[in-house]
């Protein structure tokens, strides 16, 4: 589950939003999320400007500068793009000097040191040496930082071995107080959505066009979810998603509703029902209840029918393209996860086929037969388009094959005389939810 992140959308992290209490309208919160990616860097680099000129007098690069002091005027988040995501460099002070940690992404960190891992500080650059890993025999392997403070913020530099060796890293940009205040998970942001949808549509040439602005609206407030430090806060902002792709849907379905010729809109429309019929059951299926996964449930709830409510509006928008006459090309989708049912034409889950990562890690697939019993168990990716499955207990084996947008297959090829299943057989998934 999700969600790719820009550079762009870092310069977007000062978000507009009115309904509680800010300024702008959504004509120019909208502007903000269709405009170009120099004019976001541009109008964060202003809003930085006058912290960062005071950043820069307040740390100075004497040798004989105490850590203490360089670390005080540091003191606050820092944002930057890594391979997981949005990162975060943090220096926080504590009851016992100050905390300097760097998260790759909200689950996982590249080191979580303090004041005492620190060297030396001379020339505007703290020395941090980290203790990687202790060992048994009281041994240390360490890694090099060196963070270099300059006036739009922090270089990170990485070596394995020693201060001499270090390549740069990443450049994170100090977060400023406007983004902080800003960050009220108590507000209901909805109407704001909303309209910021409207906008999208009503501004967009084509339906290409509105599903990429659609997007751009997820980077918008992507930042914002990002800061979420609770889980109730999490829950929270992972419903501004849902929103949006669900705000969307029904604004394709009363276009399609009015433009397409009678038989088209019944065929599609018996799609829709079954598919909104379906979606109770494919929540349990891919994360399970909410018993089983407690107060993350509506965070793994809310993403999940992000996931499949997003995957819908690029269905409609492409029948509502053919309608048009336009040209309407549907996105990548994963070559090896998803959830494919055969639902029999109706709004149940006749048989069921779930390929994901698993939460301790790998890949996982859970099959469901109709009449026939569930096995599960992990999958390899061959790399041809064809995922090795083998069942848990190891007693099946099979093909999975997934075909995208067109759903997908699962073929038995060895069983260990398992009651139904049996070698050869092979089930189709036909809808790709």
């Amino acid at each position: 589950m999700k969600k790719m992140i820009t550079a762009m959308v870092m310069g977007v992290a000062l978000l507009v939003l009115s309904a509680c209490g800010q300024t702008e309208s959504p004509e120019e919160a909208q502007e903000n999320v269709t405009g170009s990616a120099e004019e976001f860097i541009d109008s964060t680099d202003k809003v930085q400007g006058t912290q960062d000129d005071e950043i820069a007098d307040s740390v100075h690069s004497d040798p004989a500068e105490g850590k203490e002091d360089v670390l005080e005027s540091l003191t606050g988040e820092y944002e930057y793009l890594s391979d997981h995501g949005n990162g975060r460099l943090v220096i926080q002070k504590t009851s016992s000097g100050y905390d300097i940690s760097d998260y790759e992404s909200e689950d996982s960190w590249r080191f979580l040191a303090d004041s005492t891992d620190i060297e030396t500080v001379k020339d505007g650059k703290i020395y941090l040496k980290y203790p990687e890993q202790v060992f048994s025999d009281e041994t240390v392997e360490f890694s090099y930082y060196i963070l270099e403070y300059i006036a739009d913020g922090i270089d990170v530099y990485y070596g394995k071995s020693s201060f001499e060796e270090v390549e740069f890293l990443y450049h994170a940009t100090r977060k400023t107080e406007a983004e902080e205040e800003r960050l009220d998970f108590t507000c209901d942001y909805s109407e704001d959505i909303r309209a910021d949808v409207d906008y999208a549509v009503s501004v967009s040439a084509s339906l290409q066009e509105e599903l990429e602005n659609i997007e751009k609206i997820i980077q918008k407030y992507t930042p914002l979810a990002q800061a979420a430090q609770t889980q109730g806060e999490m829950n929270v902002s992972s419903q501004w998603f849902l929103i949006i792709w669900d705000t969307e849907l029904n604004s394709l379905w009363s276009r399609f509703s009015h433009l397409a010729d009678q038989q088209t809109k019944e065929n599609i429309f018996a799609e829709q029902r079954n598919w909104i019929d379906m979606k109770d059951e494919a929540v349990l299926l891919s994360i399970g209840s909410s018993e089983e996964n407690g107060s993350m449930y509506p965070l793994l709830q809310n993403s999940f029918l992000e996931e499949i409510t997003r995957r819908r509006a690029y269905v409609l928008a492409n029948e509502l393209a053919k309608v048009k006459g336009e040209p309407f090309v549907l996105p990548e989708v994963s070559p090896k996860y998803g959830l494919f049912v055969d639902n029999q034409g109706t709004g149940s889950i006749y048989s069921a086929l779930v390929v994901q990562q698993a939460w301790e890690g790998g890949d996982e697939a859970m099959i469901s037969i109709y009449r026939q019993g569930g096995i599960e168990g992990t999958f390899v990716d061959n790399g041809n388009g064809e995922l090795a499955f083998t069942s848990y207990d190891g007693n099946v084996k099979g093909t999975i094959q997934i075909n995208g947008w067109d759903g997908a297959s699962f073929k038995v090829t060895e069983t260990s005389g398992v009651f139904g299943f049996f070698v050869g057989e092979e089930v189709e998934f036909p809808v790709a939810f």
